[in-house]
């Protein structure tokens, strides 16, 4: 870890997602049921696309996922996307060439362990297809946005398809742009998101070259969409496409939104809240702002897990670049005010990153072109533990994850020392305290619902923390 502002955050070290050699373009993550992360990237030259899952102690072996004579779309700014829903993981992406090469998912029911496919998403003549992302429903079937233009490569519009089997087929595909009453920015990627019955996709408009931030909204699961909204109100005019499109969730009825403009001179990454029901956005504030040696911010990604909201981005200061993460376990109390730094490359060789939040844990992946590797970073949040506290010092806690009883070894401590032990929930709330007299000792944690848990271990001279899971 290179700084540490927020309290409660543990970063573990980063590690190569694959070996140099493997790509490392455009990096996006998702869990399995297990909350074990899942990565796709693309290569450059060959154009491929890789995926690698964390199997307990490493990332497996890289998968091509194209067959062998279908090249794909990859570049930095956009290339494959991946979503999952419990143990079934897809990836959508374009086949190239671009003019007539169509969008293909590969699907997989068994954590990312097996993929079938490829299975061709849309069926739209000589339309063409482009920049396809992925997100599920709540009964985990996919739900695919991409890019829609005409043989001429014009009038760009977002639409989405709809699968009802899991991925062996999609619906007919459906407008979710156009509530500008203009076109999309025609190489800004999309964000379809998902809760309940409800679907937003997000998207960077261009009126006549006014390229703010809007998103469709779909009452129907995405049958149809009846309205759109402005998300972003920075009135970035620009005549070229910056490659830049936003990315979401919705918690309840708000939807919260991040994204890159210039309009301030300095392109700067921002975040909105706006209400779905009214179809009203919500004013564009920059996450950070303006800082000393402060050049650029660009390609904002958001997460969330209930309440639980992280945000990550890469920031040029000073020559340097940064990977950045904010983080909240209770986003209704506002967005954080402080974040951490978790890589700087002094050659500005980073390029952008992914963020994925489970129960307290934060995945982070980037594009590192120094090293040309993706990297993974895993960081713990344990509310209201200073990180004083937040010490290893040699004690084992297993199993972990547990389903009733785990056994903690290595406390160091005086003869006869009392030592007490806290157990306390995401939200700080005490659940368990005990006091022991003998170590190694097991606890038996068969009556706390499943979750992740803080465990507290207070001797006389130091206090220690523990992540511990029930499932």
């Amino acid at each position: 870890m290179l700084s540490a502002a927020q309290t409660g955050i543990q970063w573990g070290a980063a590690v190569d997602v694959a070996p140099n050699g493997s790509g490392n373009l455009h990096p996006r993550l998702a869990v399995d049921a297990a909350g074990n992360p899942m990565v796709v990237w693309g290569k450059s030259g060959t154009n491929e696309v890789y995926f690698s899952k964390w199997n307990g102690t490493s990332f497996t072996s890289p998968l091509k996922m194209n067959p062998t004579g279908m090249q794909v779309f990859v570049y930095s700014w956009g290339a494959a996307g991946v979503a999952a829903s419990g143990d079934s993981a897809y990836i959508v992406v374009k086949e190239m060439p671009e003019a007539t090469g169509h969008v293909f998912i590969f699907n997989s029911y068994d954590g990312g362990n097996t993929f079938s496919g490829p299975v061709q998403v849309e069926n739209i003549g000589t339309n063409v297809s482009w920049l396809p992302t992925v997100t599920t429903d709540v009964a985990g079937n996919p739900i695919v946005a991409f890019m829609k233009l005409n043989s001429a490569m014009t009038l760009a519009q977002y639409v989405i398809a709809v699968s009802n089997d899991g991925g062996n087929t999609f619906l007919p595909d459906v407008q979710a742009s156009g509530h500008s009453g203009g076109l999309v920015c025609d190489c800004c990627p999309a964000t379809p998101v998902v809760s309940g019955n409800t679907v937003a996709v997000l998207y960077r408009d261009n009126l006549n070259n006014l390229r703010n931030m809007w998103a469709g909204i779909s009452n129907d699961n995405g049958n149809s969409f009846g309205g759109g909204m402005q998300l972003d109100n920075t009135n970035w005019m620009i005549t070229s496409c910056p490659a830049s499109g936003p990315d979401g969730v919705i918690i309840n009825d708000t939807l919260y939104s991040v994204y890159m403009s210039q309009a301030s001179g300095t392109a700067l990454s921002y975040y909105s809240k706006s209400v779905i029901s009214s179809l009203t956005g919500g004013a564009s504030t920059p996450i950070t702002g303006a800082m000393t040696g402060l050049s650029q911010q660009n390609f904002p990604r958001i997460a969330n897990d209930g309440n639980e909201v992280g945000i990550t981005w890469r920031q040029t200061v000073n020559g340097q670049s940064r990977v950045c993460v904010a983080y909240t376990n209770d986003i209704t109390t506002g967005f954080p005010l402080s974040y951490d730094t978790i890589a700087i490359n002094t050659n500005n060789f980073i390029i952008n990153a992914d963020i994925l939040v489970r129960q307290g844990t934060v995945h982070v992946v980037w594009q590192d072109a120094g090293t040309a590797t993706v990297k993974y970073v895993k960081g713990e949040y344990v509310t209201g533990i200073a990180e004083s506290e937040i010490k290893q010092d040699g004690i084992n806690i297993y199993p972990n994850p547990f389903s009733e009883l785990f056994h903690v070894s290595g406390i160091k401590r005086k003869v006869g020392e009392k030592i007490r032990i806290i157990i306390s929930n995401i939200t700080g709330k005490t659940v368990a305290e005990i006091s022991v007299m003998e170590v190694p000792f097991d606890y038996d944690g068969k009556d706390l619902p499943n979750g992740v848990y803080a465990l507290k271990i207070v001797t006389e001279e130091k206090a220690f923390v523990k992540k511990i899971v029930k499932q």
